[in-house]
């Protein structure tokens, strides 16, 4: 069993060609079958290991940041702005509690790679482990330097905390969540906890009111129907663009 939640406790066992049993800190040795395991864990294939090691890869924490950052990237393209890089493969992670193993595996492998966390507690928390990992010798090997992107200072989102929906106005988001249970929330209604995560304290406050739990995979759907609509950067709600652009220079 891989524990993807902590890298660091992760150790490979293996023969070397003298026959005698060897223990490896981290996630990536010589060896196919081990490796087999570490990638499986990953979800990767032989073959997508390959391409991806060809590739500059951003780690994002989940599914849904992909999908997101590729229809902004994709208008701020056709707009004349600066997009993401067609060279970028987006590699989501499933949670931030994961991103460190997936960082651990590109940073063995040498990937020309990063991630993009969001700045929140999880996200900080996923900072720290990658930091504790052997950056340096990453950099002194390669030639290229790990980068760890926390989402608010990337997109300079002016809030403490910031997850992927905020780079949206708050306004916006809040809307797609009404119409997709059927509320009338307005910001004011909304808890004041110490969070600035919008979806946060959305939760809170149907917890509050009607003891209900806020799904973001619902919410998803009732974004995707706007993404639908969207052509041009014009149709992107107010201060989108503005977040969205900056993130091509982070990276």
């Amino acid at each position: 069993m891989v524990d993807q939640a902590n890298p660091e406790r992760v150790r490979i066992i293996e023969t070397d060609s003298d026959h005698h049993l060897r223990v490896t800190h981290g996630v990536v040795t010589s060896q196919s079958a081990p490796m087999a395991v570490i990638e499986s864990a990953l979800g990767l294939t032989p073959d997508l290991s390959g391409m991806l090691g060809n590739r500059k890869v951003l780690i994002v924490e989940r599914g849904t940041d992909a999908l997101i950052l590729s229809k902004l990237s994709g208008l701020l393209t056709r707009g004349d702005k600066v997009g993401l890089s067609d060279h970028i493969y987006m590699w989501p992670a499933q949670t931030s509690t994961k991103a460190p193993i997936y960082a651990a595996f590109a940073i063995g492998q040498r990937w020309n790679a990063g991630v993009l966390l969001d700045t929140d507690e999880a996200g900080h928390q996923a900072h720290e482990k990658i930091k504790a990992m052997n950056l340096k010798a990453y950099s002194d090997d390669t030639g290229h330097e790990f980068r760890v992107f926390m989402l608010g200072d990337a997109a300079g989102v002016k809030k403490t905390d910031v997850a992927i929906e905020d780079l949206f106005p708050d306004e916006w988001y809040l809307d797609c969540i009404n119409r997709a249970y059927g509320l009338a929330l307005r910001l004011e209604d909304l808890p004041e906890d110490g969070s600035t995560l919008i979806a946060k304290r959305v939760e809170m406050a149907m917890k509050q009111r009607q003891g209900r739990d806020l799904k973001k995979k619902d919410v998803l759907t009732e974004m995707l129907k706007d993404f639908d609509s969207w052509n041009e950067i014009s149709d992107l709600p107010k201060g989108t663009a503005t977040c969205a652009g900056r993130l091509p220079e982070s990276h």
